[in-house]
């Protein structure tokens, strides 16, 4: 007798997987902290410039340094040379690198343009100066007045300056003499407001309120506004 056999079981189903349809999240980069910022030590204000009423100065050998009025020794000696100080306190004095102005803490103000084996004379109580091989001018102080930005300049007389951009200067042998070739001039005043471009091939230093200058090789002459004078 046989025995009844069961039908063979079916083979079971796989669970079909669930495929999610919702991005993964996105992990943010952290964020980049900038390291603190170093903090600066701001510059020690300069000293404040004493009186140098009464000061002279003095010889110690080879050298020149200046006294107070007491006879103390304020600045020891280091110039060949010196100049006495303005009522506005600054002296110029020659050191191992040429002259330069000085206030009474013994601080570099300028350095002054050199004219005649001397730093330039005041005129209507500005000079001129050097720097980066440009002129401006400053006054008894100091104290720059018109920042250096032109190619040469002349001394002020009766309120205007006339100045050159792109001329050269040309000195003889020795230094003793020298001139300015090319470029053009015009006028400024005191302020340092251009008063006339640059646009005349030359012009002289000013007198009685007229100048002599050249433009485009004629000579005339000039009030100081840069118009011509009717008659010279």
């Amino acid at each position: 007798m046989l025995a009844a056999c069961s039908p063979p079981a079916a083979p079971a189903t796989k669970p079909t997987p669930v495929v999610s349809t919702t991005p993964a999240p996105v992990t943010p980069p952290a964020p980049v902290v900038a390291p603190p910022a170093t903090p600066t030590t701001p510059e020690p204000p300069p000293p404040p410039r004493p009186s140098t009423a009464g000061w002279k100065s003095f010889e110690d050998g080879d050298l020149v340094g200046f006294k107070d009025a007491q006879g103390k020794v304020v600045l020891s000696p280091r110039f060949q040379v010196a100049q006495e100080f303005t009522p506005s306190g600054m002296a110029c004095g020659a050191d191992k690198d040429g002259w330069v102005c000085i206030d009474g803490n013994g601080t570099p103000l300028v350095r002054p343009f050199l004219f005649d084996n001397g730093p330039d004379e005041f005129s209507e109580g500005l000079a001129r100066f050097v720097e980066a091989e440009k002129f401006g001018f400053f006054d008894e102080s100091g104290s720059k007045k018109i920042p250096a930005r032109y190619s040469f300049a002349l001394p002020f007389a009766d309120d205007r300056a006339a100045f050159c951009d792109g001329c050269t200067r040309r000195c003889e042998a020795g230094g003793e003499h020298c001139s300015m070739t090319g470029g053009k001039w015009g006028l400024i005043d005191k302020t340092g407001a251009e008063i006339v471009p640059a646009s005349f091939d030359e012009i002289g230093s000013f007198e009685g309120g007229k100048a002599t200058a050249k433009r485009a090789g004629a000579e005339i002459t000039i009030d100081r506004d840069g118009k011509p004078v009717t008659g010279g």
